[in-house]
């Protein structure tokens, strides 16, 4: 899901979505999200059909430290619109256990 007191693509700032890697009986939206390194981009498609591309710049496994938080309300570059993709612990704690936050800066 998008926070919506984040920014929206294209604009100043940073784009954050959060979404699970499984649930104890799926996989989630983010399942792979660890397997993104920098260089490999993510593109976001807005409803009216408007394309935003991003590139990965770097990842980082998301501790219980409210600087985590902090950072992925911010653009990992200061001049260049983001967006950071975020995923918490899954449900049936295999996967990742502390999250991961990718920030990507757009292209």
């Amino acid at each position: 899901g998008w926070y919506n007191e984040s920014s929206s693509p294209g604009q100043t700032g940073a784009m954050m979505v959060e979404g699970y890697a499984a649930s104890g009986m799926a996989e989630g939206v983010f399942y792979d999200l660890g397997k993104l390194k920098a260089g490999d981009q993510v593109q976001v498609v807005r409803g009216d059909g408007s394309i935003f591309s991003y590139r990965v710049v770097r990842s980082q496994l998301m501790g219980s430290d409210a600087n985590d938080m902090n950072a992925a309300m911010n653009p990992v570059t200061a001049d260049r619109p983001g967006l950071n993709l975020i995923t918490t612990a899954d449900q049936s704690g295999n996967r990742h256990s502390h999250g991961i936050i990718v920030f990507t800066e757009q292209i």
